[in-house]
């Protein structure tokens, strides 16, 4: 039915005041004039283009197109003014949260795959992707500052333009839009209110959705929007209500107010938000400066604005590169006659904020990594509770918080942890004054490795009743989490069971995937028709076995039943030496021959030489007897003499460095 809704997840308004509702578990999406009459709607469930499979989010774009998370199918789908399929775009599991910014690049929001994803307006090609933890819903005000619930830590993360944090407040919502004053709406669906904060996080008010107190499953909200005139937009789970922003008040005189940051507060080096008022019936614009102490001289220019601004963010003010000292902000509004007024504060930068900060989880274990500032901090400390609290350093110490970090390096491993268990870092930098930042606070759980199986598969190396070593193969396991290459390396087990009775039958080091089983050259080769079952083991600070590989059956006939007769000939004596006599020495200067004796059909004879001279041809010929000679003494390792099946050495017979040849190896 037309107008009637199941689970709204989102909604948006366009330029037109046209209001388009996305109607989640009926799959579609459904559009209304300003006055909310019905206009039309497309979509329905499936896989197929313009369909859809639980939708999470809807924007449009400064083209009048209609962008659709298509949650469910794991992509974004995009359509015309007129709801017609255009074309779908996007590789990200579950995308949850959409937006288009100003330049009309496009965020998509995954809290599957913790991360946002940017793609360009043109061929809505993919160009970036930003880790970050748990996103939900976002928005971008006009200078280019996101503001992006964290889901799991119940905080709003303000973002400047380059993705370096700015500032988090508590929040207990997952839905949150901007008014044209750069003021925050947070859909909070706990507590049925909307909560108004302005763009430094401050709390301004709240007032409830359902005014009439019929708080029910049913009308639980799942969407917020501002339009271009501050009208707030509500999707409950089957009704859309609309609300009137307070109206701005009326004044004869021009409002010169700075709000944020407070007279004599200390703030960070890099993006600061300053908040407060510039508006008036004879307002014609606004200018913000600064300049160093408290009575400059000097004033440097930070923005100028022609639009008034009732409460909300009068500008972005980047003080990285700036010494930290005392300085005066000032905010200017001229009147239409030209007249002035002002509002300054004093403030006091503190050191600069690490940036970069992430924390990765192994077994019992954290790895923290940052990015120090380049200059204006003497070092770092490092937080740990067990909760998330507030404040600044003093604070979170006496909260139980323990110093688990000292120094100036941007790497730290927190060890002895539990698995299982939530870990609150915060990263304060900290000057030669012993003043400190802002804390930079990040979140992790240790969890039990997770190498992944290793894919083993076991194969002969040889495809004849000649049998041969069995060849183990394997897919490399993944790191356990830890963010480094923690595998040490691999151990290959073997039974004759399946399933059971494995021992260890060799190792091999880290980046080495392949091992070659070569227990059918020992004395005691294997039987016929027995079965050999393989697994590969993972190794770190725990294990991770692969899926069984085999069986495998060990083939009799072994090259190794086939003695070739190898003869050694001293020129000079013509004593004949064979292999079986160990003892019997020959001169170590003069020269030397060999014969060879080839047994039987289907073998070669190879003389392997570090001197090249020394190779001969291979002897292919059953009784076949071959000589060559060298004209300088044999040393120890000089030459190996080898028979050979094509496929496999055996019967291997080395000379030593005293001239004794030894026994077959």
């Amino acid at each position: 039915e037309y107008g009637s809704f199941n689970n709204i997840q989102d909604i948006c308004v366009g330029i037109d005041g046209q209001i388009y509702v996305l109607d989640s578990d009926n799959n579609r999406v459904q559009i209304f004039d300003s006055t909310g009459s019905f206009i039309k709607i497309f979509g329905g469930a499936g896989e197929a283009e313009g369909k859809f499979n639980a939708p999470k989010s809807i924007v449009l774009d400064d083209y009048g197109n209609i962008l659709v998370a298509d949650t469910g199918n794991n992509r974004i789908q995009v359509f015309n003014d007129q709801g017609e399929f255009l074309e779908s775009f996007g590789n990200i599991l579950s995308p949850g949260s959409i937006y288009v910014d100003i330049a009309a690049n496009i965020y998509v929001a995954s809290k599957v795959e913790n991360c946002v994803k940017v793609y360009s307006p043109i061929f809505y090609e993919y160009s970036e992707k930003i880790n970050l933890n748990s996103p939900g819903d976002m928005v971008i005000d006009r200078f280019g500052n996101k503001y992006v619930i964290d889901t799991e830590n119940h905080v709003v993360q303000i973002y400047d333009p380059e993705w370096n944090i700015i500032k988090s407040f508590p929040a207990e919502s997952e839905k949150i839009t901007l008014d044209s004053n750069g003021n925050i709406y947070l859909l909070d669906s706990n507590s049925w209110l909307i909560k108004e904060f302005d763009a430094s996080g401050n709390m301004i008010c709240d007032f409830p959705v359902y005014p009439d107190g019929n708080m029910t499953y049913e009308n639980i909200p799942g969407g917020i929007f501002t339009d271009k005139d501050n009208y707030i937009y509500v999707g409950h789970f089957n009704r859309v209500e609309k609300f009137r922003a307070v109206e701005q008040e009326t004044v004869s005189e021009a409002v010169a107010v700075i709000d944020s940051p407070t007279d004599n507060e200390k703030i960070p080096r890099g993006i600061n938000l300053i908040t407060g008022k510039a508006y008036g019936s004879t307002f014609s614009s606004y200018r913000i400066e600064y300049g160093e102490g408290d009575d400059p001289s000097v004033w440097t220019q930070i923005t100028s604005v022609n639009q008034p601004v009732a409460r909300g963010t009068l500008a972005c003010w980047d003080t990285y590169d700036l010494p930290v000292n005392n300085y005066t902000l000032r905010l200017t509004v001229v009147k239409d006659n030209e007249e002035e007024i002002y509002d300054t504060v004093n403030v006091q930068l503190f050191p600069p904020e690490v940036k970069d900060a992430k924390a990765t989880s192994g077994s019992k274990k954290t790895i923290i990594t940052w990015v120090n500032p380049t200059d204006g901090f003497e070092g770092i400390k490092i937080i740990r509770n067990e909760s998330s609290v507030l404040g600044d350093i003093n604070e979170k110490i006496s909260a139980g918080g323990e110093i688990v970090f000292d120094g100036i390096d941007s790497t730290y491993t927190d060890t002895g942890l539990i698995n299982g268990k939530i870990y609150y870092y915060s990263l304060f930098t900290y000057d030669i004054y012993a003043d400190y930042s802002r804390a930079v606070e990040i979140s992790t759980t240790p969890v039990e490795n997770e190498l992944g199986k290793p894919t083993c598969v076991a194969v002969f190396d040889t495809q004849r009743d000649a049998g041969g070593s069995i060849t183990i193969t394997w897919i490399r396991s993944k790191d356990d989490g830890g963010g480094t290459d923690t595998v040490t390396g691999y151990d290959i087990l073997r039974s004759t069971v399946s399933g059971s009775g494995y021992e260890t039958v060799g190792s091999v080091l880290k980046g080495i995937e392949i091992f070659y089983d070569d227990m059918f050259y020992s004395a005691d080769p294997p039987l016929d028709d027995t079965d050999y079952y393989y697994i590969v083991r993972a190794k770190d600070e725990n294990y991770s076995d692969s899926d069984e590989a085999g069986p495998v059956k060990a083939i009799q006939n072994n090259p190794w039943k086939r003695s070739a007769e190898l003869i050694f000939i001293d020129s000079r004596d013509t004593t004949i030496v064979d292999t079986t006599v160990v003892d019997t020495t020959i001169a170590q200067s003069g020269t030397k021959s060999m014969k060879l004796v080839v047994p039987e059909e289907g073998l070669e004879m190879d003389i392997l030489c570090y001197d090249e001279s020394l190779i001969p041809d291979a002897v292919s010929n059953a009784g076949c007897e071959f000589y060559f000679y060298g004209n300088s003494p044999f040393t120890k390792g000089s030459f190996a003499l080898a028979a050979y099946d094509g496929f496999n050495y055996f019967n291997i017979v080395m000379m030593d460095a005293n001239g004794q040849i030894q026994n077959p190896l």
